[in-house]
This record gives C-alpha cells, structure tokens and sequence, in this order.
C-alpha cells in the first residue's frame, strides 16, 4: 500500500482458474451489442441499480455485463464501487466504450465479493462495465460513482516508505502495485530509485495516469535486485508506478526521487532493465 493511499487496479482480469486471460475478451457477438448497453449514463454521488440477466451481452468466459458512461475531467480522482447480494461482482473500466479494452479492473476492492476501482480523468468518456467474476451469473447490484482521492505526490528530494499487500492493485502478470505522481520541469532530469529488503523490484514510469503504458521500466538498475531509471520532465505529471518483479509478492519499499541538475543523463545498464516474465 502506497503512502498517504492506494490505488485499487488490474490491468487483465483473471479467471477463476487463475489462468492468464488473452487480451481480446469480447466475442463477435458482444463488440457489437456492447454499444447498446452502454447507453446510461453515470455521473459523481450517483447510484445506479442494474440486473445482470440473460438478455446482456457477454464475454468470452460467458460472463454477462451492463455498461455505463463516465464524462470525466482532467486531472479529476474518482472512485467507482460495484456491490450485490447474489453474485461476486467483476468491474472494468477504460477509456471508450465498453468494446474496448479495458485499462483497470478489479474483483474484491470494495471488500468480501465486491468491487471498486479509483483512476484520474482525462477528459475523455469512459466506460464503466459492470459485471461477475464467474460465467453465466444472473442478478441484482448497483454502481455507484465518488470523487476519489488523488495519487500521493514524490516530490524531488524526498524518500517514501511503501508496502506492497495483498489489497494493492495487480497487473496483468499478478503483480501487485503502489503508484505515486511526480511534478515534473522541462528538461529537467531526474533519477527516481526503488530498494527493498523483501523482493525483486520493479520500476516503471511514464506521462499521465498510472493506467497509461510506462515509458520506461527496470529491474535491477538500483544494484543487486533494486530498481532505478533515469528521465528527463517534460513539465507534465509523470506517475512513478512501484512493483515486484515476481508475481503475487508483498513486502516493504522504499522509493527516492533526486533531480540531477548538472549535465546529460548518465547511461544505464540496460541489460538490467529486463522484459518482465509473463505469469507463471
């Protein structure tokens, strides 16, 4: 869990299995049903009740899905939450409609069966897909839409203590995550650094939101099994995402932000910064 919060997020979804799931989900028959269903609208301190039924377009793993429209802001922090009585609920969310792919999703981050994501607007609509974690469930739930709370800032200078749980977000591979937003200058360069006692760091940053695809990753540019990169601002907010490098690791974290003010990037070794191996 990231200082000062967390960020509840997958990008792939498992199946029950826990087998790895292809990227393209959605069968011929839900891409094009799935505009139909994504009709309603969903907007900040509202609550929406919706039944999974037989009539739903599905997935792949015959999972039924409703969908819903967010207009978001730039920059805005939200929290969208899905809850039900009968079925272990399964949400996805992404920039587009719900054909897409989505960007987060999440089984159990609301607590027991239920589901929540917080992600950052960009001004663009997105799709909130509500559906179960298991094929061929039927029921009643609701979504609801909060303004959530933004990722805890890094500034230059400054080290955070972290931990990586078993409530954090997880990735594709299983991973789990904590996520942190850095204020970046123009030009300026800077070295950010990730050290653990417990695991194999893994590091990875990019322009935009944690959900968006890092520019750059590393493994073990810190020494031994830490992490470091070197990148230079562009007077956006870059997010700083901190991971271990095996899949369903926990432990604790320090991460460190420095500006270097003088001369050109010093080269880094990178061999160390490794393709991350699939799931296992």
């Amino acid at each position: 869990m990231a200082a000062g919060g967390a960020v509840i997020a997958l990008s792939e979804r498992a199946s029950p299995t826990s087998a790895p799931v292809p990227a393209t989900r959605f069968s011929p028959q839900a891409t094009r049903r799935a505009g139909a269903a994504a009709g309603s609208s969903l907007v900040i301190g509202q609550t929406r009740h919706g039944e999974l039924s037989a009539s739903d377009p599905r997935l792949e793993d015959d999972s039924f899905f409703d969908c819903y429209a967010v207009q978001t802001t730039e920059a805005a922090a939200y929290r969208v939450v899905m809850r039900s009585p009968t079925f272990d609920t399964y949400l996805s969310i992404g920039t587009g409609d719900c054909a897409s792919t989505p960007t987060l999703s999440d089984d159990d981050g609301a607590g027991g069966t239920d589901s929540a994501i917080s992600f950052t607007g960009d001004g663009q609509t997105w799709f909130v897909r509500a559906n179960s974690l298991l094929g061929d469930t039927l029921g009643a739930y609701v979504v609801e839409l909060s303004e959530g709370e933004g990722l805890p800032r890094l500034a230059s200078g400054q080290t955070l203590r972290g931990e990586l749980t078993a409530s954090d977000g997880k990735l594709n591979d299983h991973s789990y995550f904590d996520c942190y937003s850095v204020e970046t200058s123009g030009g300026a360069t800077y070295r950010v650094t990730m050290r653990s006692p417990d695991f194999d760091a893994y590091l990875s940053v990019g322009p935009g939101q944690c959900s968006g695809a890092p520019v750059q990753s590393d493994d073990d540019s810190g020494g031994g099994t830490d992490s470091a990169i070197l990148f230079t601002g562009d007077g956006s907010t870059w997010f700083v995402r901190t991971n271990s490098l095996k899949t369903e690791t926990t432990g604790s974290y320090s991460v460190e932000l420095v500006t270097l003010t003088e001369g050109a990037p010093a080269a880094i070794d990178g061999t160390k910064a490794r393709t991350r191996p699939g799931p296992k």
